[in-house]
């Protein structure tokens, strides 16, 4: 054998050593607490996770003209059938209508080759009214904002006003812009109570490089990219909104820790999209309204902060129902999670009340740390934060169910669970738990019931001051589980989601010193003894279920 031949066996023999070495360092076994984790920061002084009260609140004026939306006194009336202007200020063009000065202008009718130009004084105000237009051009944006102080978009009330983009631009700036049916670089407004139909058929459907105000108005997209972006900020207000988008729906995009959110009030708004259907920069607000997302990747995601207060959120993803790399908090509202690989998924998450369904692929309820896997891919997103001081999972109150085949309550550091109803139904297989956690799982308040496969099980931890008792029992969907106490009173009843290896429930019922008998469609399973805060009669795969830690579970994003 040659020489060189020799050297390139060796070397071959070598790195499937290395290889070797390094799975069995990524899948050790998962009882070893002493887990390398590839996606953890190894610096030993880790920042700490700042609770989301702490975050900047968002604040947002409309105005009272602005909320109105009602706009006369024109300065301008242009004719779209014949593109000529009543009083010959805007400078038309070919295709192009130019608006130079400050003003209301009002467009109605109708062409097939048209576009509007706006570049006044950084100063003026730049009102567009349009009453049963309808656009259509050939060759670049019908709105292309160049410069102003603002620019207002307004639909009429009761009127329908559609306008169809160019697949090709032949007409940009230096900057390659515009890029949108409706593009602005200065602050602007969307508002009337008139409907505005969009077909975007290059890019972008609505486009602002500053601040973007969609209020009281009815708009329907159908966008080749984006549906709605907002540089600074996006912030609606009792808007009727369809978006059918490949990129992302509604969207902020600037990084500035005060600016590149998204506030939403009121209104009703249906999401379609191949990408995520609500992605901010730093925060997303919904104080209330309706909101339906149906979405290939995240349905609501920011890279840093979300807050719910109220509404009605209807979450379809392929991905995470809601993530945010640093903090998530939830009020009120109702969220129903039809369909997620994580239902929400965050560095910290406070619950404090709302009605919260989660069905997930994979984990329910998860606060991690690292790179999420199921992020991969997409520059900028599901990054959390490195610190591991302050991921919690914190429940204060709602009525919360998970049904997930991975875990249910997922915490790369503590659950605190101090009041609420919750449900959870874990996974059927032995790799995942209905509770799982690093740290400490501590119950003080709050009704909880649990159940699920028993492979890697764990109970509330011993610091809890609300007792908890867990059954070794194994069942199958539709199963009705009773727990009684020893007089035969009827504490907690429930049917199974699916199949199940424990249980453990958790409520103000439960007294030191008493027994109770847990049934399975009628029949005895069990009688247990309440000894101490949490009382168990099985072991898992994983280790004793007594609920003193969390140290032996899996390292899973």
């Amino acid at each position: 054998m040659k020489k060189s031949t020799k050297i390139i066996i060796i070397v071959i023999i070598c790195l499937v050593i290395i290889e070797l070495i390094l799975l069995k360092y990524v899948f050790k076994d998962k009882n070893n607490s002493s887990n390398i984790n590839f996606f953890e920061s190894s610096s030993e002084e880790e920042e700490e996770i700042i609770p989301i009260e702490e975050s900047k609140a968002i604040s947002v004026e409309f105005s009272d003209e602005e909320e109105a939306g009602i706009y006369e006194n024109y300065t301008d009336k242009i004719d779209l059938n014949t593109l000529e202007s009543s009083q010959g200020i805007v400078k038309i063009s070919d295709t192009t209508i130019k608006i130079t000065s400050g003003g209301t202008y009002y467009f109605s009718g109708t062409s097939e080759d048209a576009n509007i130009v706006v570049e006044a004084d950084k100063n003026s105000d730049v009102v567009l009214v349009f009453d049963n237009a309808n656009i259509t051009s050939t060759k670049t944006a019908i709105i292309n904002g160049i410069k102003a102080k603002s620019i207002i978009v307004n639909a009429v009330k009761d009127s329908v006003n559609t306008f169809t983009d160019a697949s090709t631009y032949t007409e940009f700036t230096d900057d390659d812009e515009p890029n949108a049916t409706i593009f602005s670089k200065t602050d602007s407004v969307i508002n009337g109570t008139g409907k505005l139909i969009i077909n975007s058929n290059y890019e972008d459907a609505i486009v602002s490089k500053d601040t973007l105000k969609i209020i009281n108005t009815n708009i329907e997209i159908t966008a080749n990219d984006d549906g709605i972006r907002g540089k600074d900020f996006v912030a609606i207000k009792d808007s009727n909104i369809v978006i059918n988008s490949k990129g992302d729906g509604i969207k902020s995009t600037n990084t500035d820790e005060d600016l590149g959110y998204i506030l939403i009030n009121g209104g009703e708004i249906t999401i379609q999209t191949e990408a995520d259907g609500i992605q901010a920069e730093t925060e997303i607000t919904i104080n209330f309204g309706n909101i339906t997302i149906n979405s290939k990747e995240d349905s609501i995601h920011s890279n840093g902060y979300i807050i719910i207060n109220d509404g009605n959120l209807m979450l379809t993803s392929e991905d995470d129902g809601i993530h945010a790399d640093n903090n998530i908090l939830i009020n009120g509202g109702t969220i129903n999670i039809t369909k997620s690989y994580e239902g929400i998924e965050s560095s910290y998450v406070k619950i404090n009340g709302g009605e919260i369904s989660v069905i997930a692929s994979d984990d329910g309820i998860n606060i991690a740390g690292g790179n999420d896997l199921s992020g991969m891919g997409r520059p900028g997103k599901n990054t959390f934060s490195s610190a591991s001081n302050g991921r919690e999972l914190g429940i204060n109150g709602g009525t919360i169910y998970v049904n997930s085949d991975g875990d249910g309550l997922d915490s790369n550091g503590s659950i605190s669970i101090t009041g609420g109803n919750i449900t959870v139904a874990g996974a059927k297989n032995g790799g995942n738990g209905a509770l799982d956690y690093d740290s400490k799982c501590t119950v003080t308040g709050g009704n909880l019931i649990v159940y699920g496969a028993d492979g890697m099980w764990q109970n509330p931890t011993t610091d809890s001051t609300q007792y908890s008792i867990a059954f070794k029992v194994t069942g199958n969907q539709n199963d009705t589980i009773e727990l009684k106490d020893s007089n035969g009173n009827l504490l907690v009843s429930f049917v199974t989601e699916k199949a199940y290896g424990m249980v453990c429930i958790s409520n103000s019922d439960l007294k030191q010193g008493e027994t109770y008998t847990l049934y399975v469609n009628g029949e005895n399973k069990g009688t247990l003894e309440l000894t101490s805060i949490v009382t168990s009669n099985g072991t898992s795969n994983g280790g004793m279920m007594n609920g003193n830690g969390g140290n032996r579970r899996e390292q899973r994003y």
